[in-house]
């Protein structure tokens, strides 16, 4: 959390209540939910993947743990490979949030800046 010590909060409180979600696009051009990883106390994560989902369309993105809904005001983050084989990372998606927008859970966003930024982790294919 970039704006922590400056908000005088600790990066644990900021990312508490916060879940990333990947969505994959399917067959008919909309984004479904394929899995879902808690961030840890310093915004990282890491989510298994289907091997079945290399190549395809997809996003990560921040949900409120407790509604499972999305953060308001931020663009998805694409997923791509970062290397050969298994590994994968993100590119950062806008971030256009407002703090009156945002759940009690996503307020933390607002507060340190554009968290996606700082939770670039790779992703791990696991096989079925």
């Amino acid at each position: 959390c970039a704006d922590c010590t400056r908000k005088n909060m600790k990066a644990e409180e900021a990312f508490k209540g916060l879940q990333v979600a990947i969505k994959c696009k399917n067959v008919h051009g909309d984004y479904e939910s394929k899995a879902v990883g808690a961030l840890d106390g310093t915004g990282a994560f890491s989510v298994p993947l289907a091997a079945d989902l290399h190549g395809a369309n997809c996003v990560a993105q921040l949900h409120s743990a407790t509604s499972n809904a999305p953060c308001p005001g931020q663009e998805p983050s694409k997923i791509v490979p970062v290397s050969e084989g298994t590994n994968y990372g993100i590119v950062a998606g806008e971030n256009t949030a407002t703090p009156s927008a945002a759940s009690p859970e996503c307020a933390s966003m607002t507060l340190c800046g554009p968290i996606k930024k700082h939770i670039i982790e790779h992703f791990h294919h696991k096989k079925p």
